[in-house]
């Protein structure tokens, strides 16, 4: 019995040590970080060590929450879309929802990539504020396949504009592209192409959000 009691304490500070082996070893590379001072071998930590914003515990939360809400922002997660008094409403392609045969999100872009003439896009809106907003269109395009006519529609009307140069389909870039009102409740706003018709192998812009600013 006092044998078998031998190799089991002898199998249990074997693993401590693995278990102390790995946690050093997976907290080596972060930036900024060391272990308390005659602890760096410790298997099992006090409940100070265990206090929000201590280490380890303390460094891991702030890297998963970081992680977090960059990995939050590239999601697409189509919703309603609600004013906070008069502030601007911000149509982003995340919170959108795309409609037709070829479009696609990109969320290593955080935008919509157009390929078809039967595309579109469209936000559910609740206004707080009826009036006169000014439109605020951010987009990428090729010099090649820029110039092509979009129409943005709402309740009560209509705004034609053209597809201007970027520079590349790299490059967003954020321009106003004219003003539209907007009615006080629930509404649509859907942004499509002009034209029922591409020529194969065309495209009309990447778009990355559509954002109204109520006139002063």
């Amino acid at each position: 019995m006092k044998c078998k009691q031998i190799v089991i304490a002898k199998q249990f500070l074997f693993f401590k040590l693995l278990i102390a082996i790995c946690v050093n070893a997976a907290f080596a590379q972060e930036p900024g970080f060391s272990w308390p001072e005659g602890k760096k071998m410790a298997v099992s930590l006090s409940v100070d060590d265990a206090r929000a914003g201590n280490p380890p515990l303390g460094t891991v939360a702030q890297y998963v929450k970081e992680k977090r809400v960059g990995l939050a922002d590239t999601l697409h997660f189509p919703q309603l879309i609600r004013q906070e008094e008069a502030e601007p409403l911000v149509l982003d392609a995340r919170r959108g929802v795309g409609i037709g045969p070829e479009i696609q999100y990109m969320p290593e872009w955080k935008a919509f990539g157009w390929f078809h003439a039967k595309d579109s896009v469209a936000w559910d809106i609740e206004v707080n504020q009826a009036g006169n907003y000014e439109v605020t269109l951010e987009w990428s395009v090729s010099d090649e396949e820029a110039g092509k006519e979009f129409i943005l529609e709402t309740r009560r009307q209509q705004l034609k504009g053209v597809v201007g140069k970027s520079g590349s389909w790299e490059t967003f870039k954020k321009a106003v592209i004219g003003h539209i009102q907007l009615d006080k409740g629930y509404q649509r706003v859907v942004f499509r192409p002009v034209s029922p018709e591409f020529e194969e192998g065309t495209a009309l812009l990447d778009l990355r959000a559509v954002t109204f600013e109520l006139d002063r």
